[in-house]
């Protein structure tokens, strides 16, 4: 039988290893999955691990490329989160080009253009999003794992709609 000390060894050591998998790539908290606006500026925001590491906002024209439409850096100073995680702060506002929107069409009474965008880090690896709002509270102090079943977005991108009375002339 485990003593406690291995119990909470061995619980520690399963926390670690998801953080890792998890928060230690980092992520977006802004936009979210299947957010509608009516401008193609969107506002990006989140955290990663790394001071001073190169964000890059990307979307994904017509032709299934992705563009790199704005790149950013995360702060210096860090922001303590769950499990002693440090965090470090990043936000930029993009505009996403008209090569990257596709039409849907009317829907009761707007039109609807959607666009695929995702967040990068400066080794390549696509930030997790979210579907639900989340707040930096949440972010920095609940269950990575609690936090993403309960609001996670499972794709390796963000849908943005753009919501017009009319079809967007770009």
């Amino acid at each position: 039988m485990l003593s406690s000390i291995q119990k909470n060894a061995a619980r520690s050591l399963i926390v670690a290893s998801v953080l890792t998998s998890t928060c230690l790539v980092g992520c977006a908290v802004k936009p979210l999955d299947f957010e509608e606006t009516a401008s193609t500026r969107r506002d990006f925001s989140g955290f990663t691990t790394q001071p001073s590491e190169r964000i890059k906002i990307q979307a994904q024209n017509n032709d299934g490329e992705w563009l790199t439409l704005k790149t950013t850096t995360t702060g210096e100073s860090a922001i303590p989160g769950f499990s002693d995680v440090r965090y470090y702060y990043w936000n930029t506002r993009a505009n996403v080009p008209a090569g990257c929107w596709k039409d849907y069409g009317y829907f009761e009474d707007a039109y609807y253009q959607g666009a695929k965008v995702r967040v990068v880090d400066e080794s390549g690896k696509i930030l997790y999003t979210y579907r639900k709002e989340v707040s930096a509270t949440e972010l920095l102090t609940k269950n990575p794992i609690d936090l993403w079943n309960e609001k996670g977005n499972p794709k390796d991108h963000i849908q943005i709609w753009l919501k017009t009375a009319r079809p967007y002339r770009f």
